[in-house]
């Protein structure tokens, strides 16, 4: 009789953690249409965010990026890992003219369906900042990012 019961709670906890694995992976349109806009992307990690959204983090031409998407499959926007050096001309010379190089925690591309911009995380009196600049090299207030995403 023990033995019966210890093989029914280990198959209550095998079925507990399968079920666990499969709600942490979104539905097939979802992965679909992430594969069709990231098509050389490796080691997806899936999350579901509050909001009913499915975020994903990978790997893309070695580099780190994650993206979003809504519940039925529509792409929200990528956030890209990149180094300065190989952002545009205009984007690196408009941070120099304004704050230095050594500043600089990581660099980012934010790509969304209406405009691209350009992220610099930027150590400033010990604080980690976010500046933002247009593709044109205009530096944007962070506010802007809700127009963009939208």
């Amino acid at each position: 009789m023990k033995l019966l019961r210890k093989i029914r709670i280990m198959q209550i906890e095998i079925l507990y953690f399968l079920l666990n694995i499969f709600k942490n992976k979104p539905e097939l349109n979802i992965m679909a249409a992430f594969i069709e806009k990231y098509p050389n992307s490796e080691y997806p990690i899936w999350h579901k965010v509050n909001d009913g959204s499915w975020q994903v983090s990978f790997n893309e031409n070695h580099h780190h990026a994650v993206a979003s998407f809504t519940d039925d499959g529509n792409w929200l926007g990528s956030r890209i890992f990149t180094q300065f050096m190989l952002l545009p001309q205009n984007i690196r010379e408009a941070f120099e003219s304004q704050f230095s190089k050594d500043l600089i925690m990581g660099v980012y591309t934010l790509k969304f369906k209406k405009a691209s911009l350009y992220e610099f995380l930027v150590n400033e009196n010990n604080k980690t900042k976010s500046l933002l600049f247009s593709t044109s090299g205009l530096l944007l207030n962070s506010s802007a990012l809700k127009s963009y995403a939208l």
